[in-house]
């Protein structure tokens, strides 16, 4: 079931990954693209709000806007990406923690403003799914949304119970 509790313009991608970005970061010190690609997929499937394109990726659902999104964050000052090589099992051959900067988490507490004006949903969704952990994370979206699975690297062993 899809709620549709829109007030206004739809909400800015900046916003969005702002407030989905300082709860990730507040539950688990960083957040990565990963987990802000499935968080934001769930917030706006459920709310009926949508502000990214959601496509199928490597791992799960992909939001097309989001690298230019995340660049412009990084130019602003908003964001930093700190890069890690760590090589996967599943072809992936570095991690990604994204953080806020202190002007960043200044304008996240503006941006949840703004969001919560708009849907009250959205940022509950955000603030819940971001918090999660990550393999709660992964299960749901590959069991809710296997349209945005079909072309996912981990797909079978998420499928078979044997991701970790």
């Amino acid at each position: 079931m899809v709620l549709r509790f829109l007030k206004g313009t739809p909400p800015s991608r900046k916003d969005l990954l702002l407030v989905a970005t300082r709860y990730a970061e507040e539950a688990h010190g960083f957040a990565t693209p990963s987990r802000l690609h499935k968080v934001i997929t769930i917030a706006q499937e459920e709310s009926g709000v949508k502000a990214f394109t959601v496509e199928p990726g490597d791992f799960g659902p992909k939001l097309r806007e989001f690298e230019v999104e995340l660049e412009r964050l990084v130019e602003e000052g908003l964001t930093t990406v700190e890069v890690e090589e760590r090589p996967s099992s599943y072809g992936h051959p570095y991690l990604r923690r994204i953080r806020l900067t202190e002007k960043g988490r200044r304008e996240a507490v503006v941006a949840e403003r703004r969001l919560m004006a708009k849907s009250g949903i959205l940022v509950g969704l955000m603030k819940a799914w971001a918090r999660s952990d990550l393999r709660s994370l992964i299960y749901y979206v590959y069991d809710r949304y296997p349209q945005y699975t079909r072309r996912s690297r981990i797909k079978e062993d998420v499928e078979a119970g044997r991701y970790r």
